[in-house]
């Protein structure tokens, strides 16, 4: 799933959620943070949640996810560095790319998020 196609879901999730609270707080007469259990232990939010991740998990088995993306791209940026520089090996460019060039620090960053959710889906 593309990145904006997420943000919007996520964006129209909190408005779903505030306007349900909002609902529970008028109707019941409970406070915000009793509201707020409510809506977030529900069994709908829930099941979302669990949809959610287990669509996450598809995405990085099926490698579409952001990670498998930037470590291409960085290993493509090495590449085209090694070609302009053949004196140097692999690895040096690799670390040429992701500490001289803004590209290959942005490619960095979503690797290094990707593998921490990565981490946080395996536990």
């Amino acid at each position: 799933m593309e990145i904006i196609k997420k943000l919007e879901l996520a964006a129209q999730l909190r408005r779903d959620m505030d306007y349900a609270i909002d609902m529970l707080m008028k109707r019941d007469g409970l406070t915000r943070a009793a509201a707020v259990d409510k809506v977030t232990l529900s069994p709908e939010v829930t099941q979302a949640h669990r949809l959610e991740r287990e669509q996450l998990k598809k995405e990085i088995q099926h490698g579409k996810a952001v990670s498998g993306a930037a470590d291409k791209a960085i290993e493509d940026l090495a590449k085209q560095h090694r070609a302009k520089r053949p004196g140097m090996t692999h690895a040096q460019c690799v670390d040429y790319v992701v500490t001289a060039t803004e590209e290959g620090k942005r490619l960095l960053a979503e690797s290094k998020l990707e593998n921490l959710r990565r981490a946080t889906l395996v536990s």
